[in-house]
């Protein structure tokens, strides 16, 4: 679980962010899967829900309670599944999509982010950023490009299309000083660039180097943020 369910005593935006710093924590020896020494990485998840976020609600064999905090749009959604409790700081700062925060494991929080995704009995939904956008945010001040997936599948054409696509399929990712190039290598060949799209980009804040160190998140194009390292 993220925390006890209380979140310190913030005031502000900007110290509710530095009170995430406290969800990066070492793995207990005894948790299923923990690698040690290895930090639990924060993940950022956007959700857009056209109709609100509901104090309380099923969806897909998920049961969902919503917390007050002491921040009016900072509210703490505790998901049951099955006997397993899984908690997201919930950000509703924009009224149309919100953001949950968690240091759970990546699969768990995954999959319970894309059952409320999925579920139609709300109007929840992924949110979804295109290429030109997740290539965008490399090129933010103060950004460093570090990494880039893509990602391709015809299973969606017809049998007479797919017979004669190029490319029935891609999967690429890579990260490194030498992303850069790869990337170029892949995404400006015409008989590439046509048929696939970013699926996540990797940036570096700040310099290892430097004395208050860096940090490298990767951006998936469903609205997924996680430190990777630093």
């Amino acid at each position: 679980m993220v925390n006890d369910g209380h979140l310190p005593q913030v005031g502000t935006h900007a110290e509710f962010v530095d009170s995430l710093e406290c969800m990066i924590e070492t793995p207990r020896p005894d948790e299923e899967g923990a690698q040690p020494g290895r930090m639990r990485e924060l993940k950022s998840y956007i959700l857009e829900a056209d109709g609100g976020f509901p104090s309380q609600f099923d969806a897909s064999g998920l049961q969902c309670r919503v917390k007050d905090t002491d921040l009016d749009y900072i509210k703490i959604l505790n998901v049951q599944k099955g006997g397993n409790a899984c908690e997201f700081f919930l950000d509703k700062r924009d009224p149309r999509f919100f953001v949950l925060h968690t240091n759970e494991r990546s699969d768990r929080a995954s999959d319970i982010v894309k059952k409320l995704a999925r579920d139609p009995r709300h109007a929840f939904d992924h949110a979804w950023l295109h290429s030109d956008m997740l290539q965008s945010i490399t090129e933010m001040p103060g950004n460093h490009f570090m990494g880039f997936g893509v990602s391709y599948s015809d299973r969606y054409l017809g049998s007479e299309e797919s017979d004669c696509a190029s490319i029935e399929s891609l999967n690429l990712s890579m990260s490194g000083s030498a992303a850069s190039e790869m990337q170029k290598t892949v995404l400006e060949n015409p008989h590439i660039s046509g048929t696939c799209a970013h699926n996540t980009v990797r940036v570096m804040r700040g310099a290892a180097s430097s004395m208050r160190g860096h940090a490298q998140d990767e951006v998936h194009n469903t609205g997924y943020f996680a430190l990777k390292r630093g």
